[in-house]
């Protein structure tokens, strides 16, 4: 049975280890959210988007296991997970961030100060906690938010140009389960908690 052994740095004593554990996890949770919100609202559109980060960490694993596979460090002290490149957490964080920024310019939302400086501060914060506390490395966290927006896009432009034109016909389908069926998405940011 394969095992993989991570080790995580926590330094600065208990604010290293809050830092370190919201960089770790903020990309999971605003995934989580979005997976909430859909099945909420019973909505395709949102079902859709939020099958992208399943998707995101099929693809990390195939990568990280078989093209960047690396041998693991005995003497590394954080940073040892051999399936570790890229980085799951910076990736989830980069893609969910360049859906969500689609997302609001495609539904015509305006901007929003609050909005745009919470992406900023995680956006650039999570992964370069990562990278300072040992628990990634530069390279990793860059084929992280390449690898993230460049599934971003392309789940993005699926989305547009081969689920949204086919919405209708997919309605009648869908509807016997109570799933709804936008073509266009509702005018609100994806982040509707600092709107």
């Amino acid at each position: 049975m394969p095992t993989d052994e991570v080790r995580l740095c926590y330094p600065w004593g208990f604010p290293g280890w809050a830092l370190v554990w919201f960089a770790i996890g903020v990309g999971r949770s605003l995934w989580a959210g979005v997976w909430w919100y859909a099945i909420r609202a019973v909505d395709l559109h949102l079902m859709l988007v939020s099958a992208t980060s399943v998707l995101a960490m099929v693809l990390q694993y195939s990568a990280a296991a078989y093209l960047f596979a690396q041998p693991t460090r005995d003497d590394a002290a954080c940073n040892n997970n051999v399936r570790a490149a890229p980085d799951l957490s910076v990736w989830l964080l980069a893609q969910y961030l360049t859906i969500a920024e689609v997302h609001d310019r495609w539904a015509g939302v305006q901007w929003s100060w609050p909005v745009v400086a919470y992406r900023v501060v995680i956006g650039v914060g999570a992964p370069l906690t990562l990278v300072l506390t040992a628990n990634t490395t530069w390279a990793w966290a860059a084929e992280g938010v390449a690898f993230g927006v460049a599934t971003a896009l392309i789940a993005v432009a699926v989305l547009l140009t081969v689920v949204e034109p086919r919405a209708p016909a997919v309605a009648t389908y869908v509807a016997h389960a109570g799933i709804r069926v936008r073509t266009v998405p509702p005018a609100q940011s994806v982040d509707t908690f600092l709107v």
